[in-house]
């Protein structure tokens, strides 16, 4: 029984490990996004403005850091905000 309950507690703590190493992760993975989508924010708005806030709600709803990186770096070919996300 004694042995049980050790195997047990080890279980739960590498258990809490991974469930914790998880949730940096997903911490980790949305600054990522916060970061790429403030970036995309600054550049586009120095080229083509302050987006309104149609194009402000389509941006926030673009949840793959990809996406946002490569709207980005489509900024410099592209006039207008409309443009970019068409």
């Amino acid at each position: 029984m004694i042995r049980e309950s050790g195997i047990i507690e080890d279980w739960i703590a590498e258990e809490a490990t991974l469930a914790e190493a998880r949730g940096e992760a997903r911490g980790q993975l949305s600054g990522k996004e916060h970061e790429a989508r403030n970036l995309l924010f600054l550049v586009g708005s120095k080229r083509f403005g302050e987006p309104d806030r149609s194009i402000r709600e389509r941006i926030e709803a673009i949840g793959e850091i990809e996406t946002l990186e490569h709207l980005v770096v489509r900024c410099s070919d592209v006039h207008t905000w409309r443009e970019l996300l068409d």
